[in-house]
């Protein structure tokens, strides 16, 4: 009887101290895989930022700002729930986020969502090498193909 009380009472705090830590370690793996959208090309992993290469899509109060934002938020939680989210890292900005594309698996083999975004005309190509006439080409584009959304 005196060895039971003893047992239970040196188990009892062990095993409570181990779900609290167990229970510690869930929250901090779940805050660290946190995704948080920001925008249309910027997001975060946990307290990781990062912004998509190649592209710009508009800030906010901008036209299309709602848009690009949750179609961007939409497709990333999607593939982080399914585990599928594939970043290929291109360095950091001057602000300190990691430079990335996103990779989209298709049928046809992967394309970008940074791609898919300029092709729905929710992100403008945002290139070193981006000539006026590129920008000129891409906004008649976008301007036919946006004549019929509504922006909400």
């Amino acid at each position: 009887m005196k060895s039971e009380k003893f047992l239970l009472s040196v188990i009892t705090p062990i095993a409570t101290g181990l779900i609290i830590l167990f229970g510690c370690v869930l929250y901090a793996n779940h805050q660290a895989n946190k995704l948080t959208c920001v925008d249309g090309d910027t997001f975060a992993i946990g307290s990781e930022y990062f912004r998509m290469s190649y592209i710009d899509t508009p800030e906010k109060g901008e036209i299309g700002y709602k848009r690009a934002s949750d179609y961007t938020c939409q497709y990333l939680q999607g593939f982080q729930k399914s585990g599928g989210l594939k970043l290929v890292r291109h360095g950091q900005d001057i602000y300190g986020r990691t430079l990335v594309e996103v990779l989209m698996p298709t049928f046809h083999g992967p394309i970008t969502l940074n791609e898919d975004l300029i092709k729905m005309c929710y992100a403008k190509p945002f290139y070193k090498n981006t000539t006026d006439k590129i920008l000129s080409i891409y906004n008649r584009v976008c301007e036919y193909a946006n004549q019929n959304r509504e922006e909400k």
